[in-house]
This record gives structure tokens, C-alpha cells and sequence, in this order.
């Protein structure tokens, strides 16, 4: 079950408690413990958003420093074409 459905559910018992007759002192301790809970699942969620954010981060640094282009667009020329450089020279001249 991930992160994210556990707080989905935990949202929905805290709904249905109060509708499910248990006593009063036993409600508020079945709420405290559920909204303690929702508390930790959700900063663990946040923790993980941050650490991916982190990877992503440091990979896309990475390809900066690698010069591997990261965007969606590539402008493509001749040179990207053909293998030689020579070659490319060639076919500029005839174009």
C-alpha cells in the first residue's frame, strides 16, 4: 500500500469514528492515535518528495556538467548527421 492511500484511508476512518458508537473517552483516543498517525505518514511522504527532488537535482547537475543536453529540444544540423566532419563541409558547400 503506498504512502499516499494509507493517508486516504486513515482520512477515511477518522471520518467513520464518530459514526461507528464507540464511546466517547474511546473515540478521542482512537482519533488522537489516527491523527498522530495521518501527522507521521504525511511527513514521510514529504520527506521522500525532498529526497527525489534531491536525486533529480543532483542528476540533472550531472548532465550539465557532462554536457548532455536535458531539454526537449535539439537542433539538428548537418554535423549531427554525419559522421565526419569533412563530410559535413562537403555537403555545405553543395547546398
Amino acid at each position: 500500500m503506498t504512502k499516499n492511500r494509507a493517508l486516504v484511508i486513515l482520512g477515511l476512518l477518522v471520518a467513520v469514528i464518530p459514526l461507528a458508537g464507540f464511546p466517547s473517552h474511546w473515540e478521542e483516543y482512537i482519533n488522537f492515535v489516527l491523527g498522530f498517525v495521518i501527522v507521521c505518514v504525511t511527513l514521510f511522504i514529504i520527506r521522500d518528495r525532498k529526497k527525489n527532488r534531491m536525486e533529480r537535482d543532483i542528476l540533472a547537475e550531472e548532465r550539465r556538467k557532462q554536457g548532455v543536453n536535458t531539454g526537449f529540444f535539439v537542433e539538428s544540423t548537418i554535423e549531427n548527421f554525419i559522421a565526419s566532419p569533412v563530410h559535413a563541409e562537403t555537403i555545405k558547400s553543395q547546398v
